[in-house]
């Protein structure tokens, strides 16, 4: 089981250390290249892994951000509509079952938001 993060620090810790590894890894890249005499190709393909590398660290650094989020016990309502919108993603429910639409817009939650009643 994975612990829960339950403070900024622990947080900023989990982010940082994910970076750390990625930064690790682009900057070793290129210096390997050259240092084996490898072609130039193979240090332009550093620019793709450069750019899977910012999409990777973006979908960890979110749903780290969820983690902390969900550790809080916040109530939903007082999350913005964007937080609720990828919750809602996240636990798949089928709420917007048409034909090819995965996505839940951040306008229906609001309105959503808008309508909810707490009792």
């Amino acid at each position: 089981m994975k612990k829960k993060i339950r403070n900024l620090e622990e947080l900023q810790n989990k982010i940082d250390s994910d970076l750390a590894w990625r930064k690790k890894e682009i900057a070793d890249f290129p210096n390997f290249c050259r240092s084996n005499n490898y072609p130039t190709c193979l240090i332009r393909a550093c620019f793709v892994m450069v750019c899977a590398h910012f999409e990777g660290a973006i979908r960890f650094s979110s749903n780290a951000y969820i983690e902390f989020i969900s550790a809080q016990s916040i109530k939903g309502t007082d999350l913005k509509p964007e937080i609720n919108a990828i919750a809602v993603r996240k636990k798949r429910h089928n709420l917007f079952a048409q034909a090819g639409v995965g996505k839940v817009k951040v306008s229906v939650v609001t309105e959503v938001q808008k309508n909810m009643t707490i009792y």
